[in-house]
């Protein structure tokens, strides 16, 4: 009898042990179900990508020569402040030195030396265009590469991980109309099929159950398609599709203080993507690409300081 107590004492034990060995494997603190590095490293690359687009757009617009007139325009507004006080910094009709407004200014012949050496620049910037579009071409080019071979990398986790291939197929749809497009030089194309990259990346990081990129990944799709919609004129679409984008905003900010510790520089960059779609609303009125640009540019790089 006391054989027969023993032996379901030590079966007791036995179980006991297990149970709690099964708890501590499935205790989610110890081993979160993140993506891979390389699913991440696609993302940054495709955000690299698209930053070339961009790139070709602003070389387009002028936009470096438009900033070069501001600065001219505020270098003429301090020449003329300094001249009105050019009486005070001089002592006796002795000019303080050349570089101060000294006489070589008094003649005229230092700032037609500067309008000289602008008219220079402006011809380089002008005349190195054909060039900076193919050189900016050929990095859109390198970044496509890497966003395959990535793709290619990430390929062993979603054979072996998924049984439906079926989120995975659309995403490589979606890449190779992005590869036709930038074959082909086609911006808006670029733009369209990069953003269902984004979208289609959203729902392979929802895969995993301890991952917020998703919802990243998804307010980037937002944002690149309300910038085609802006460059296509559709405001109706592009109030459309920015729909939901405060649920997922508040999905992260969730995920992000349940993390806790070692999170509040991410919560920062969620505040500026919170103002940065409120920025989005006055864009329609102002009917300028160059401020569409500048606000598309601020949004993407506070959302990959959540990454």
């Amino acid at each position: 009898m006391h054989k027969r107590r023993l032996i379901i004492f030590f079966i007791i034990c036995i179980l006991i042990t297990g149970c709690k060995k099964k708890e501590n494997e499935d205790n989610p603190l110890k081993q979160k179900d993140k993506a891979p590095q390389s699913l991440g490293d696609l993302s940054k690359e495709l955000d690299t990508l698209l930053a070339g687009v961009g790139n070709i757009e602003r070389i387009g617009l002028n936009i470096d020569e438009e900033t070069l007139k501001k600065e001219e325009k505020g270098t003429e507004g301090n020449k003329n402040k300094e001249q009105d006080k050019s009486g005070e910094q001089t002592k006796n009709g002795t000019p303080k030195s050349e570089g101060e407004n000294g006489e070589m200014s008094k003649n005229g012949q230092n700032s037609n030396e500067t309008s000289i050496v602008t008219e220079d620049e402006k011809k380089d910037k002008q005349t190195s265009k054909p060039e900076k579009f193919k050189e900016t071409w050929s990095s859109i080019d390198r970044s496509l590469e890497k966003v395959h071979s990535l793709w290619n990398e990430y390929g062993a986790d979603r054979m072996n991980r998924f049984e439906s291939l079926e989120t995975m197929d659309k995403f490589e749809i979606s890449l190779n109309k992005m590869t036709k497009a930038v074959e082909d030089r086609n911006i808006l194309d670029i733009y369209d099929f990069g953003s269902q990259c984004f979208l289609d990346l959203k729902h392979i990081y929802d895969l995993y159950t301890d991952e917020y990129r998703g919802d990243v990944s998804n307010l980037k799709y937002m944002v690149y398609r309300y910038y085609l919609n802006f460059i296509n004129k559709d405001k109706i679409q592009a109030e459309k599709v920015l729909k939901g984008r405060d649920e997922g905003i508040n999905r992260i900010r969730v995920r992000l203080e349940k993390d806790g510790r070692d999170e509040k520089e991410k919560l920062e960059a969620l505040d500026k993507v919170s103002a940065g779609f409120k920025g989005l609303d006055n864009v329609f009125e102002e009917e300028s690409q160059r401020l569409a640009i500048i606000k598309k540019d601020n949004l993407i790089e506070s959302l990959k300081a959540l990454e």
